[in-house]
């Protein structure tokens, strides 16, 4: 399954893709790029419905 569809199925803020790393030299140090997936809305929403179960389950 690609990247971009299983990112639609992720209730996280984004879904890190290993495939897409890569390690590259430059002199004498390493750089090393990432990529992730993510949903504008769909993250924003995961995280305030977090968030207000967090505060539900504090205010009892």
């Amino acid at each position: 399954m690609r990247a971009a569809a299983r990112a639609k199925k992720n209730s996280g803020s984004a879904l890190f893709d290993a495939t897409q790393t890569k390690v590259l030299t430059v002199g004498d140090q390493q750089l090393v790029k990432t990529a992730a997936w993510y949903d504008n809305e769909m993250s924003y929403t995961a995280q305030l419905v977090r968030t207000l179960e967090y505060f539900a389950k504090i205010a009892k």
